[in-house]
Protein backbone atom coordinates (compact mmCIF):
# COMPACT_ATOMS: atom_id res chain seq x y z
CA UNK A 1 0.00 0.00 0.00
CA UNK A 2 1.37 3.39 -0.99
CA UNK A 3 2.50 5.36 2.07
CA UNK A 4 1.98 9.00 2.85
CA UNK A 5 5.70 9.39 2.16
CA UNK A 6 5.10 8.39 -1.47
CA UNK A 7 2.22 10.85 -1.80
CA UNK A 8 4.32 13.55 -0.13
CA UNK A 9 7.16 12.89 -2.57
CA UNK A 10 4.75 13.25 -5.48
CA UNK A 11 3.33 16.49 -4.11
CA UNK A 12 6.86 17.81 -3.77
CA UNK A 13 7.38 17.38 -7.48
CA UNK A 14 4.39 19.61 -8.14
CA UNK A 15 4.93 22.10 -6.78
CA UNK A 16 8.40 20.95 -9.29
CA UNK A 17 10.93 15.17 -12.39
CA UNK A 18 18.28 12.81 -18.24
CA UNK A 19 19.86 10.25 -19.67
CA UNK A 20 22.70 12.46 -21.00
CA UNK A 21 23.74 16.04 -20.29
CA UNK A 22 25.78 18.40 -22.42
CA UNK A 23 28.34 20.91 -21.13
CA UNK A 24 26.26 24.07 -20.69
CA UNK A 25 29.09 26.44 -19.75
CA UNK A 26 29.17 28.22 -23.10
CA UNK A 27 25.63 27.62 -24.34
CA UNK A 28 23.36 30.45 -25.41
CA UNK A 29 20.52 31.31 -23.09
CA UNK A 30 17.25 29.53 -23.92
CA UNK A 31 14.52 31.68 -25.45
CA UNK A 32 10.73 31.24 -25.75
CA UNK A 33 9.95 28.30 -28.01
CA UNK A 34 13.12 26.35 -27.17
CA UNK A 35 11.11 23.98 -24.98
CA UNK A 36 10.00 22.15 -28.14
CA UNK A 37 13.59 20.96 -28.68
CA UNK A 38 14.45 20.69 -25.00
CA UNK A 39 15.87 22.83 -22.20
CA UNK A 40 18.27 21.44 -19.60
CA UNK A 41 18.72 22.88 -16.09
CA UNK A 42 21.46 21.67 -13.77
CA UNK A 43 22.48 22.06 -10.14
CA UNK A 44 26.09 21.11 -9.51
CA UNK A 45 26.12 20.10 -5.84
CA UNK A 46 24.42 17.92 -4.93
CA UNK A 47 23.98 16.94 -8.54
CA UNK A 48 20.49 17.44 -9.98
CA UNK A 49 19.69 17.86 -13.66
CA UNK A 50 16.47 17.88 -15.65
CA UNK A 51 15.67 17.87 -19.33
CA UNK A 52 12.33 19.50 -20.18
CA UNK A 53 10.64 19.04 -23.55
CA UNK A 54 7.22 20.12 -24.82
CA UNK A 55 5.44 17.76 -27.19
CA UNK A 56 2.16 19.17 -28.45
CA UNK A 57 0.66 20.59 -25.24
CA UNK A 58 2.34 18.19 -22.79
CA UNK A 59 5.59 18.96 -20.96
CA UNK A 60 7.89 16.01 -20.31
CA UNK A 61 10.69 16.00 -17.74
CA UNK A 62 13.55 13.50 -17.39
CA UNK A 63 15.52 14.03 -14.20
CA UNK A 64 18.60 12.51 -12.66
CA UNK A 65 19.77 13.48 -9.20
CA UNK A 66 22.05 12.26 -6.46
CA UNK A 67 20.36 10.89 -3.35
CA UNK A 68 22.52 9.37 -0.59
CA UNK A 69 25.38 9.20 -3.07
CA UNK A 70 23.40 7.18 -5.61
CA UNK A 71 21.82 8.33 -8.90
CA UNK A 72 18.03 8.44 -8.96
CA UNK A 73 16.02 8.73 -12.17
CA UNK A 74 12.55 10.26 -12.31
CA UNK A 75 10.32 11.16 -15.25
CA UNK A 76 7.15 13.20 -15.21
CA UNK A 77 4.53 14.77 -17.46
CA UNK A 78 2.65 18.02 -16.92
CA UNK A 79 -0.40 19.46 -18.60
CA UNK A 80 0.64 22.87 -17.23
CA UNK A 81 4.12 23.89 -16.02
CA UNK A 82 2.81 24.64 -12.53
CA UNK A 83 1.19 21.23 -11.99
CA UNK A 84 2.41 17.67 -12.39
CA UNK A 85 0.08 15.10 -13.94
CA UNK A 86 2.14 11.91 -13.74
CA UNK A 87 5.40 10.94 -12.01
CA UNK A 88 7.29 7.72 -12.72
CA UNK A 89 10.17 6.50 -10.55
CA UNK A 90 11.52 3.24 -9.19
CA UNK A 91 8.80 3.54 -6.54
CA UNK A 92 6.03 3.32 -9.13
CA UNK A 93 3.68 5.62 -11.03
CA UNK A 94 1.69 8.34 -9.30
CA UNK A 95 -0.97 10.45 -11.02
CA UNK A 96 -2.75 13.65 -9.99
CA UNK A 97 -6.10 14.70 -11.43
CA UNK A 98 -7.28 18.29 -10.94
CA UNK A 99 -10.89 19.49 -10.85
CA UNK A 100 -10.15 23.11 -11.83
CA UNK A 101 -9.30 24.41 -15.30
CA UNK A 102 -5.49 24.39 -15.67
CA UNK A 103 -5.62 27.07 -18.38
CA UNK A 104 -6.75 29.57 -15.72
CA UNK A 105 -3.18 29.43 -14.37
CA UNK A 106 -2.06 31.42 -17.42
CA UNK A 107 -3.82 34.47 -15.98
CA UNK A 108 -2.59 33.96 -12.40
CA UNK A 109 -1.30 37.57 -12.02
CA UNK A 110 -4.84 38.82 -12.65
CA UNK A 111 -6.57 36.10 -10.63
CA UNK A 112 -4.02 36.31 -7.77
CA UNK A 113 -4.77 32.72 -6.76
CA UNK A 114 -5.92 29.38 -8.14
CA UNK A 115 -7.44 26.52 -6.14
CA UNK A 116 -8.28 22.97 -7.17
CA UNK A 117 -9.38 19.74 -5.60
CA UNK A 118 -6.88 17.00 -6.44
CA UNK A 119 -7.23 13.22 -6.53
CA UNK A 120 -4.08 11.08 -6.31
CA UNK A 121 -3.80 7.65 -7.90
CA UNK A 122 -1.24 4.87 -7.81
CA UNK A 123 -1.60 2.60 -10.86
CA UNK A 124 -5.18 3.86 -11.29
CA UNK A 125 -6.05 3.14 -7.64
CA UNK A 126 -7.24 6.13 -5.63
CA UNK A 127 -4.85 6.69 -2.70
CA UNK A 128 -5.69 10.20 -1.52
CA UNK A 129 -7.58 13.44 -2.02
CA UNK A 130 -6.70 17.02 -1.22
CA UNK A 131 -6.41 20.57 -2.48
CA UNK A 132 -3.75 22.58 -4.28
CA UNK A 133 -3.60 26.37 -3.93
CA UNK A 134 -1.27 28.49 -6.09
CA UNK A 135 -0.81 32.14 -5.08
CA UNK A 136 0.75 34.92 -7.16
CA UNK A 137 3.17 36.94 -5.00
CA UNK A 138 4.65 39.34 -7.55
CA UNK A 139 6.84 39.71 -10.65
CA UNK A 140 10.59 40.24 -10.94
CA UNK A 141 13.71 39.16 -12.85
CA UNK A 142 15.43 35.90 -11.92
CA UNK A 143 18.90 34.73 -13.00
CA UNK A 144 20.17 31.19 -13.66
CA UNK A 145 23.87 31.13 -14.52
CA UNK A 146 24.34 33.91 -17.09
CA UNK A 147 20.68 33.95 -18.15
CA UNK A 148 18.01 36.27 -16.74
CA UNK A 149 14.23 36.01 -17.21
CA UNK A 150 11.04 37.78 -16.12
CA UNK A 151 9.35 35.50 -13.61
CA UNK A 152 6.28 35.18 -11.45
CA UNK A 153 7.02 34.63 -7.78
CA UNK A 154 4.44 32.16 -6.51
CA UNK A 155 3.65 30.06 -3.47
CA UNK A 156 1.88 26.71 -3.52
CA UNK A 157 0.10 24.92 -0.70
CA UNK A 158 -1.09 21.32 -0.80
CA UNK A 159 -3.17 19.35 1.67
CA UNK A 160 -3.67 15.61 1.29
CA UNK A 161 -6.28 13.62 3.19
CA UNK A 162 -6.69 16.65 5.50
CA UNK A 163 -3.37 15.98 7.24
CA UNK A 164 -0.36 16.44 4.98
CA UNK A 165 0.93 19.93 4.19
CA UNK A 166 3.33 20.60 1.35
CA UNK A 167 4.35 24.16 0.57
CA UNK A 168 6.66 25.64 -2.04
CA UNK A 169 8.03 29.02 -3.01
CA UNK A 170 8.81 29.11 -6.74
CA UNK A 171 10.11 31.36 -9.49
CA UNK A 172 8.21 30.60 -12.70
CA UNK A 173 9.12 31.84 -16.18
CA UNK A 174 5.95 32.05 -18.30
CA UNK A 175 8.10 32.77 -21.38
CA UNK A 176 10.06 29.52 -21.05
CA UNK A 177 7.09 27.69 -19.47
CA UNK A 178 9.40 26.44 -16.71
CA UNK A 179 9.86 26.69 -12.95
CA UNK A 180 13.41 28.01 -12.47
CA UNK A 181 13.66 27.69 -8.68
CA UNK A 182 11.75 25.93 -5.91
CA UNK A 183 12.06 26.01 -2.13
CA UNK A 184 10.12 23.49 -0.06
CA UNK A 185 8.44 24.97 3.02
CA UNK A 186 6.93 23.53 6.18
CA UNK A 187 3.55 24.63 7.54
CA UNK A 188 5.24 27.56 9.31
CA UNK A 189 6.88 28.79 6.11
CA UNK A 190 10.37 27.62 7.08
CA UNK A 191 12.58 26.40 4.24
CA UNK A 192 13.23 22.65 4.34
CA UNK A 193 15.07 22.09 1.06
CA UNK A 194 15.54 23.75 -2.30
CA UNK A 195 16.35 23.24 -5.97
CA UNK A 196 18.37 26.24 -7.19
CA UNK A 197 19.95 25.69 -10.59
CA UNK A 198 23.48 26.76 -11.56
CA UNK A 199 23.11 26.36 -15.34
CA UNK A 200 20.45 26.47 -18.06
CA UNK A 201 20.82 25.67 -21.75
CA UNK A 202 18.77 24.80 -24.82
CA UNK A 203 19.44 21.55 -26.65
Amino acid sequence: MTSFRSILSFASVMALTLTAFADTSFSACPVPGDLKNGITVTRNNPFYSSLFEKKDTVIHEKRIMSRDGKPEHVSSTSLHPLTVYERISDKGTLTAKYDSDLSDLDSLPDRKSWVSNVSYYNDNKLIGKGTLTIIFKGAKTYTVGNCSYPVWSIETKSTINDKIFVGFKKEYSPDLEMVLMAVKLNSSGKALSSVIYDEISSN
